[in-house]
């Protein structure tokens, strides 16, 4: 009595079931690896306050190894679990999930349309006597994850890299309408949602048969988004050629800053903490360390004064100096040059 905070049920279910599936209730689990776990924690805190996350940052940050590795944890078994060493309670944070997942890959580019992501027409042969063309509605990933995750117990992810390459105020179009968290319909009652008129309303719609929801493959004449999918987006903040982002589609999803990361450079090249400048001005006299100190530091000054000039938006990944390595000093040396 009164320790019931303490108690194996405070524990996330998740790790219960693994427990109560060891004979001895002790035991180990292998886990997927996330290879920038900061990054990962940001991302699902960013969902528990919107299905739709945009991540933002210059290239060689790790985003898009980042979707890499949300989609593979979500699709063997939901979001990531992060441990906190250093509480004492409540270390856990995020969870599994018991729902079926599914989820898509796009690259947005400059020739991608409404028509290819949301709902467009595609010539296919007539089934008349004569021959000929005729034209079909087929309905893009958004609409194909949307009524899939229709059906209770379900849970989709629509990932998009690249998010500024192609128009996407205009290749979201009237859906944009629908994106917003409170217009969201919730799956299994509890509120309708905003909805919008479908396209080509005299043709019938009909997803592919992996899309099946509610025993049915025809999408209905009002269009929704459930609550149950997550559209998970990131863009290089120094691309300035492509299309810009309007407001109105910028508001609708969650920011997260994705900055140059020199700890997790300094972890991989196997630099000091912190890192050290050589101490000898002659590079053959360097040991391996000394060139991954000096990566460190190159990349922390250079950044500093491109962000004094440039602004943030141009700053140098810490993938440009990933793989600044060798057998000897020499070759390190050598990989940094």
């Amino acid at each position: 009595p009164g320790l019931e905070r303490l108690s194996s049920d405070q524990l996330p279910e998740v790790v219960r079931t693994y427990m109560a599936s060891m004979p001895s209730g002790c035991g180990a689990v292998e886990g997927a690896i996330v290879r920038a776990p900061k990054l990962h924690r940001a991302i699902n805190d960013a969902l528990t306050r919107s299905p739709n996350v945009l991540l933002v940052g210059p290239p060689g940050t790790g985003k898009t190894v980042a979707l890499e590795d949300f989609r593979h944890l979500f699709e063997s078994g939901g979001t990531a679990l992060f441990f906190d060493p250093t509480r004492w309670h409540d270390g856990f944070a995020g969870g599994g999930t018991s729902a079926t997942t599914k989820a898509r890959s796009l690259v947005f580019h400059p020739s991608y349309s409404y028509e290819e992501f949301v709902l467009g027409l595609y010539p296919k042969p007539a089934a008349a006597a004569g021959g000929g063309v005729d034209l079909e509605p087929r309905p893009g990933p958004l609409l194909s994850l949307a009524h899939w995750a229709g059906d209770p117990g379900r849970a989709a992810l629509l990932i998009l890299d690249e998010f500024n390459r192609g128009n996407a105020a205009a290749i979201f179009g009237d859906t944009l309408a629908l994106l917003d968290k409170e217009k969201r319909r919730q799956v299994g009652g509890g509120g309708l949602g905003a909805t919008i008129d479908r396209p080509y309303q005299d043709r019938a719609v009909q997803v592919l048969p992996e899309f099946t929801a509610g025993g049915t493959v025809d999408l209905p004449a009002q269009l929704s988004l459930p609550s149950s999918l997550s559209i998970l987006a990131a863009l290089n903040s120094s691309d300035r050629s492509v299309a810009p982002l309007d407001a109105a589609l910028r508001r609708r999803f969650s920011i997260v800053r994705v900055e140059p990361d020199l700890e997790v450079l300094g972890q991989r090249l196997g630099a000091r903490t912190p890192p050290t400048p050589p101490g000898n001005p002659d590079p053959t006299l360097w040991s391996t360390t000394d060139v991954a100190d000096l990566a460190v530091l190159l990349l922390e000054t250079l950044n500093r004064g491109i962000e004094a000039i440039l602004g943030s938006d141009f700053l140098l990944g810490h993938a440009l100096l990933w793989d600044v390595s060798g057998d000897s000093p020499e070759a390190a040396v050598a990989a940094l040059a």
